[in-house]
């Protein structure tokens, strides 16, 4: 009797061990997901609805388990295979998405197109007119946080981060650092602008990123658009007088490119003429680092990953005299 009791206590005990603690198991919305409103969700006041009220899709349209990374730098989320669309182009306009964290609802997002007129409140995914499915989902700022009108950016809530940390899907990207801005006035249109800014790889992957050295200044240009000169509300940018007559995308290699390694900066400088006059005036002056997601498309990359995205630089205070 007593070896009888043995064997059963050590079939248990082995049962026990082979079972993993609930405490232990990944629940099933872990990780970042994307919901859908359920269709008889009311949206006519959702800014000023609690997020715990809001009805939502049973299963996620984009999966943390269909995700490869998450962009910190431009918050975009890059897929393992591609998703369809929920809809076709024109009835998704403004619909709206939900952001979850482990399972918690933590932001709404909206569907939106460049060419609509109105102002989207929250943080935006602009939907390619051209597309049915996608491999990659930029999250773009709402217009209060481009504008520095709202209190926080909902996308960098804490409990996003911390999801995609603890499930292996934080990717921290690159910045960007407006080192120095120099304006040398010669006439009306005639104004030339130099500039250096640094790119730092944040991640310990390797990166490829746009070079100026490499492409060329014009073609740099083409999808960076160069400084911009705030003062208020006045914003001034490069009239182009000596536009490029070609589409670069004809032409696009990896020879445009620069690999940066665990951490690695560059430091470069970019001479830009065509510049209207520029008031002497105090200016906060920025400019917009970036590589259009549709060239993934257009290249190849055995080692590394291809950088893609629109980072905004640091600000620079610059007196021009």
């Amino acid at each position: 009797m007593f070896k009888v009791m043995n064997i059963l206590l050590l079939y248990w005990v082995v049962v026990l061990m082979s079972c993993s603690s609930p405490f232990e198991q990944e629940p099933v919305n872990a990780g970042i997901n994307i919901y859908l409103l359920q269709d008889q969700q009311d949206t006519s006041n959702l800014n000023n609805e609690p997020l715990v009220n809001l009805k939502l899709n049973e299963k996620p349209w984009i999966a943390s388990n269909n995700i490869e990374r998450y962009d910190w730098s431009t918050h975009t989320i890059y897929l393992k295979s591609a998703v369809q669309l929920p809809d076709n182009y024109n009835n998704i306009l403004g619909k709206y998405f939900v952001v979850t964290a482990n399972g918690v609802a933590c932001y709404v997002g909206q569907f939106w197109g460049y060419h609509l007129s109105s102002i989207p409140q929250n943080p935006v995914y602009n939907v390619p007119s051209e597309r049915s499915e996608i491999t990659c989902l930029p999250i773009d700022p709402s217009i209060g946080t481009l504008l520095e009108l709202a209190v926080m950016d909902p996308r960098y809530d804490v409990r996003v981060k911390q999801a995609l940390v603890s499930s292996g899907l934080f990717f921290a990207g690159i910045d960007c650092v407006l080192d120095s801005v120099s304006v040398f006035q010669q006439s009306a249109n005639k104004t030339t602008v130099s500039y250096s800014f640094s790119i730092i790889n944040q991640t310990d992957k390797d990166i490829f990123v746009f070079d100026p050295l490499k492409m060329g200044t014009d073609i740099f240009h083409y999808y960076t658009n160069g400084i911009q000169f705030n003062a208020g509300r006045e914003s001034i940018v490069r009239g182009r007088t000596d536009s490029i007559d070609f589409s670069p995308e004809a032409y696009i290699s990896m020879d445009w490119f620069v690999k940066l390694g665990n951490k690695e900066k560059i430091t470069r400088t970019v001479n830009l003429s065509g510049y209207p006059e520029i008031p002497e005036e105090q200016y906060s002056c920025y400019f917009y680092y970036e590589m259009p997601y549709r060239l993934l498309d257009m290249l190849n990359v055995s080692e590394g990953i291809l950088w893609t995205g629109r980072i905004k630089s640091s600000v620079l205070s610059v007196a021009v005299k």
